[in-house]
């Protein structure tokens, strides 16, 4: 592999746009998907409930080619009264199983397995300082040409997904000499913040930013 060249910029970009349209035929405009050098690709949804189901029957927010109820379950975001974020699993029309037990509804833990059907899950919280959470679904399936996702707290700091090489990551880049965070500001923009700045298209920038598809 190390004999491997990179690939193309060009083939890059185009790789990309071609999974993006991939990501719009499932119906998943609400949602992006985060390419990171060295870190892989994520698929950020933002919203306070995720329905996953049978891709065929295009009635879920996360449709997959699996053997799935058309929505086969839900997860729900709210903040608790004692503050933070609780994620609860909801079966819909399928069976859900957390820990090998079969459940109506269960508040998501960090390290929880969960499975639907053929369809495994993983679920963590990386990061005390953020309110987003990381799933990973095991078994080859895939959404938007990844196996991982974020579910991202919309509107504030406090959802902010963080890249670097810390341990509470939610994308790990092994080799990073910065922490860069992304996240959406109160009216619902994307920005970038990082104390090391880089360049946006070329241009160079310090502490926060804009950013755009």
């Amino acid at each position: 592999l190390q004999t491997v060249p990179q690939t193309a910029a060009l083939l890059r970009t185009r790789v990309f746009d071609m999974k993006q349209e991939v990501a719009r035929a499932q119906g998943l405009d609400g949602a992006f998907v985060l390419r990171v050098d060295e870190g892989g690709e994520h698929l950020v949804l933002r919203g306070e409930t995720v329905t996953l189901g049978n891709l065929r029957q295009r009635r879920a927010d996360l449709p997959l080619l699996a053997n799935l109820a058309g929505c086969h379950a839900s997860i729900r975001r709210s903040m608790s009264f004692h503050g933070g974020m609780q994620d609860t699993i909801h079966r819909e029309e399928g069976s859900v199983v957390v820990q090998g037990r079969a459940v109506e509804q269960h508040r998501l833990g960090n390290g929880d397995r969960v499975q639907l059907g053929p369809l495994g899950l993983g679920y963590r919280l990386p990061s005390d300082r953020s309110a987003t959470a990381a799933l990973t679904f095991y078994g080859g399936f895939q959404v938007a040409g990844t196996d991982r996702l974020l579910l991202m707290k919309d509107r504030g700091r406090d959802g902010r997904i963080l890249v670097g090489a810390g341990r509470d990551a939610h994308v790990r880049v092994a080799r990073a000499t910065a922490e860069v965070e992304i996240y959406a500001n109160p009216s619902g923009q994307m920005r970038v913040a990082c104390t090391q700045g880089g360049t946006i298209d070329g241009v160079p920038w310090k502490g926060e930013h804009p950013i755009g598809a």
